[in-house]
């Protein structure tokens, strides 16, 4: 998610900017402190930290934080709620260590570096490029585990440390640690007694806004991944730690969560955070399968033949490193009989490595192959294989990790479109839409209706669409988690996907850098009602059908509170990439009056025939803070300016006679053309037929036909083709729309 989109989401909002500590041990009690905005006495806290968490009076936003003794170490989710709705969510901790906090003293040189005991937690910050040194007395040669929790704490810094000893020489280093993500953690062997130094920072030494990490050092097992990955919903089985520092392979009986992607699996006595299994999605239906497998020596390939159908679509699953808790990358082909390559995938940062393929006309038998991008082998190279019958396909995610609908106004739901062969509209609604609540939008156009020409990466290219949600003035206050449904139609049957939330969202600077997610959290999209805002935009119409080719006057009025600002210039997003339009700001009188205008949509005979969204917006000011309001979503359908309709679908000619195609022609109210001209094309030898001209005002056609003597009998697809020329207000030009197919049988 951009910035730009967090903070219009988070802009209406009560916002937790810092929250010290981080993390607490349990069985402890600790008072944690919320830095923000908006965080007012009267806020609800929202918590699942395993204990109590009550606001303390008379202080600043002071939580007193109690963890029960026999809290599972890992990360909770926490939040408030206020008049503005729901806050951001954060992340609190509880460790199995003692718990210290970073000294308010420079420690950024070995001179200053801070004491710590051999076993502990320390919460810190990192401000850009600095570094935080750490000293440690080790009294004999020993190992020691040091860990940092940062981006899997929901922290977006990407830590990295490197030990010293006392003659500055580096003994250890990590960064990106195997299980950890972009975390860090090392066992770390010591080779006699003496004082060593953890210098701690960021890899990057970028400069990020949560900038927090818990330094952990101690004696403990963890593990670097899991075997197999996971389990279907609601299944219980033994799942096996393995790698990082275990002596041996450790099973854990593990119930698989049925409603949340992933379970937390943890190892008895470790300080580390839990590895999370995926739940696997059922797989039915003939020659289905779903396979653990692991890759056990360097280079090997799993090969699966498969008996197939020529016209069969067949779906090619993989779960590896970017989706669980394995090193494994694998790729995957598939080769027809002949060994000859017929699909194949290795975008292995892809969470969901899914291969489609349509089984080639005389193809009876595949051979699917499945093999690690490197070739590397091993106890923690485990991966997961699904078979299913299937077409192309598509995964929902929402981008926003909550909404916050202002009465009587309008917010945004963003939503993402992973596809996976799928490249035709999708259509995106709320199941479960609260009583008072408009939803507008949510029509993603096809992947041609974009009109961009290069191939590379087609049927697979991520695209947007979105939801806007509009309360009723007297709305109460209210919150749920709603449900967010995609739906497509296709020739194969409707494929329907829930979207998954991200339920956090961290901006992370840099480039290529994604934010930091908790969607392992299962939740869907969290909701409020908030206060009303003294501004609010609307449109004049909120249905839009017009003819390619024409333009479409987009009429806005500003409505607002006494004394409220105007707001500065609304403005259009285009909500998903569509080609050939334009939009101009057309009204000359917007100086004189700010609270009305309209923009000008512009179509010609390129843009695509489809539907989709546009959203008007425009920033105001409101409290003293620059704030974006929306107009609900305009839904727009670019249609043919006219239909041309046989008055059947097949037409008989006899050799030597003569014959009539009839039909009717439909003008939308927006087609700008007069007269449409009809003709015949691609005739069978010896058939003709006269072009038919049919009125601005008039609605019927017929073709005069004949076939002659010699016409061979038979059946034949010919087309009806139409024009409308000299049509457009600035150039004129002639219009087409496409054939339409019909059936014409020669014969007695």
């Amino acid at each position: 998610m951009t910035a730009a989109i967090l903070l219009t989401l988070f802009a209406i909002a009560p916002v937790i900017q810092q929250v010290t500590p981080s993390g607490a041990q349990r069985g402890k009690a600790v008072k944690v402190v919320l830095k923000g905005e908006g965080l007012t006495s009267g806020a609800k806290i929202v918590s699942q930290i395993p204990g109590s968490v009550t606001k303390l009076i008379g202080e600043d936003f002071t939580l007193l934080v109690e963890v029960k003794p026999d809290a599972e170490v890992g990360v909770y989710p926490l939040r408030i709620v206020t008049d503005d709705g729901l806050s951001n969510l954060v992340l609190f901790s509880v460790g199995s260590l003692p718990e210290e906090l970073e000294s308010e003293e420079k420690h950024q040189e070995r001179t200053a570096a801070q004491k710590l005991p051999l076993s502990a937690t320390i919460n810190a910050t990192l401000e850009g490029p600095e570094l935080d040194y750490y000293a440690i007395d080790v009294p004999a040669a020993r190992k020691l585990v040091i860990e940092i929790d940062a981006r899997r704490a929901g922290s977006a810094i990407d830590p990295a440390f490197e030990v010293e000893d006392a003659q500055g020489k580096v003994i250890a280093r990590n960064d990106d640690a195997s299980g950890c993500g972009v975390d860090s953690r090392m066992e770390v062997a010591f080779p006699k007694a003496g004082r060593y130094y953890i210098r701690v920072h960021d890899s990057k030494y970028s400069t990020q806004a949560v900038n927090f990490y818990r330094l952990k050092i101690g004696r403990w097992q963890f593990a670097e991944a899991l075997l197999p990955l996971g389990g279907f919903g609601g299944e219980t089985r033994e799942i096996k730690a393995v790698g990082g520092n275990l002596p041996a392979e450790i099973p854990v009986k593990v119930t698989m969560d049925a409603a949340a992607p992933v379970t937390p699996v943890r190892l008895p006595g470790s300080a580390s955070l839990p590895l999370l299994a995926v739940r696997y999605e059922p797989v039915t239906g003939s020659g289905a399968s779903s396979q653990d497998r692991q890759f056990t020596k360097p280079g090997e390939k799993l090969e699966i033949p498969l008996r197939v159908q020529e016209g069969q679509p067949w779906v090619v699953e993989v779960m590896g490193r970017a989706a669980a808790a394995t090193l494994a990358e694998p790729i995957v082909t598939v080769f027809g009989a002949d060994g000859k390559k017929l699909a194949g995938r290795d975008d292995v940062a892809n969470p969901n490595l899914a291969v489609p393929i349509v089984i080639p006309k005389g193809t009876q038998d595949v051979k699917i192959v499945v093999e690690e991008l490197l070739g590397r082998a091993g106890g923690s190279y485990g991966y997961h294989v699904q078979l299913r019958q299937g077409g192309p396909d598509f995964v929902a995610a929402i981008v926003a990790p909550f909404v916050n609908v202002p009465a009587g106004g309008t917010a945004i739901v963003p939503v993402e479109i992973r596809r996976r062969g799928y490249d035709g509209p999708v259509t995106v609604s709320i199941a479960n839409v609260p009583p008072g609540v408009k939803v507008a939008g949510g029509n993603i156009p096809s992947e041609g209706a974009a009109q961009s020409f290069n191939n590379d990466n087609a049927g697979y290219r991520t695209t947007r669409g979105m939801l806007t949600l509009t309360a009723a003035p007297d709305i109460a206050p209210q919150t749920a988690d709603l449900k967010v449904v995609t739906v497509a139609e296709t020739s194969a049957g409707t494929i329907t996907r829930e979207a998954q939330g991200p339920a956090m969202s961290v901006a992370v600077k840099g480039l290529r850098q994604n934010a930091v997610a908790a969607n392992w959290l299962g939740m869907g999209l969290p909701f409020s009602i908030a206060k009303p805002l003294p501004v609010k935009v609307g449109l004049q119409n909120y249905l839009a059908r017009i003819s390619q080719g024409v333009e479409y006057p987009l009429a806005y009025k500003v409505v607002r509170r006494e004394g409220s600002k105007p707001v500065d210039r609304v403005r259009d997003s285009q909500v998903s990439a569509v080609g050939n339009l334009r939009i101009l700001q057309s009204d000359p009188n917007l100086r004189k009056n700010p609270d009305t205008g309209t923009l000008m949509l512009q179509t010609n005979f390129g843009s695509p025939v489809t539907k989709f969204d546009m959203l008007l917006q425009g920033d105001a000011e409101i409290e003293g803070k620059m704030r974006t309001v929306y107009a609900p979503m305009l839904e727009v359908e670019i249609v043919p300016g006219y239909e041309v309709t046989p008055e059947s679908l097949e037409a008989w000619a006899k050799p030597g006679a003569s014959f009539l195609v009839k039909g009717t022609v439909r003008r939308e109210p927006t087609f700008e053309g007069g007269p449409v001209k009809v003709e015949a094309q691609e005739l069978p030898d010896g058939v003709k037929c006269q072009p038919s001209d049919i009125g601005a005002e008039a609605r019927e056609f017929s073709l005069a036909c004949e076939a002659s003597p010699k016409t061979a009998p038979g059946k034949y697809e010919i087309f009806l083709s139409s024009t409308a020329p000299d049509v457009g207000k600035k150039a004129k030009a002639e219009y087409k729309i496409a054939p339409v197919p019909l059936k014409l049988k020669v014969g007695d």
